[in-house]
């Protein structure tokens, strides 16, 4: 018998859990109630009766009433099935300039799942495919990544999972005028606030023109051109506490 589908999330902002589904549902009566029927015919009943399930709008369980209650504003189910898969993808972004400093493009992709050396080898590549497809020659790219500027190097040798994206870099690098530098985090600040920029607007931007900037995105900017002084702010852990343990 078909019941609610429990799917375990957290809703940070509420610090509760979620459960995708509004009250249960065990009205299925004839084949479809059925566990030994698999005819095409039910089977297709099943995905109609699911797909409908997927319409109704999220339920929370209310804690102090046990009651699963609608939420208001949170959409249907399968809006939020899609928003919990999409949790915890990465973005990254980028940024071209001349050798005045003058901005050229930047841009910021949603990039999907993958750790963050896969994600900077993917925006390097993306970058670099965009100067050379714009004509420009004599590129310099720089990155925060020391593990992908040593692999482009050819210092260390490539981690399988950018292994393949390496090579791409290095195959243009070899019919392009292209060098690498690095550089620490506190220059590239430009490219981390794109990055973080792309958790807003879920697609690929692409900015060409200075005045269609982030208003963040212009003063960064600004700084680096400058040749200002850039500083990283850390926390600092209180000196007092002592862990020792057995």
């Amino acid at each position: 018998m078909l019941t609610h589908t429990v799917i375990p999330a957290f809703d940070i902002k509420r610090l509760q859990p979620i459960i995708f589904t509004t009250v249960d549902d065990d009205n299925l009566s004839g084949d479809a109630a059925s566990l030994e029927i698999a005819t095409t015919k039910n089977m297709e009943t099943l995905v109609q009766i699911g797909n409908n399930l997927l319409q109704n709008p999220v339920s929370r369980v209310n804690l102090e009433r046990c009651q699963y209650e609608p939420v208001h504003g949170e959409g249907t189910t399968e809006q939020s099935l899609i928003r919990f898969a999409n949790f915890g993808t990465v973005e990254e972004g980028k940024w071209v300039r001349d050798k005045d400093g003058k901005f050229i493009m930047a841009f910021c992709i949603p990039l999907g799942r993958g750790n963050s050396n896969v994600l900077e080898a993917a925006a390097f590549l993306f970058d670099l495919n965009w100067c050379i497809q714009n004509g420009f020659n004599m590129v310099v790219g720089e990155t925060d990544s020391l593990l992908l500027h040593n692999c482009i190097q050819d210092i260390w040798l490539s981690p399988w999972r950018i292994e393949s994206i390496v090579s791409k870099i290095k195959f243009l690098m070899e019919s392009n005028q292209v060098s690498t530098n690095h550089s620490f985090r506190e220059a590239n600040k430009v490219a981390n606030k794109l990055a973080s920029l792309s958790h807003t607007t879920g697609h690929t931007c692409i900015y060409t023109n200075y005045d269609t900037l982030p208003r963040q995105i212009k003063g960064l900017l600004n700084t680096d051109r400058w040749q200002l002084s850039s500083f990283r702010v850390r926390r600092r852990k209180h000196g007092a506490i002592i862990y020792d343990p057995p």
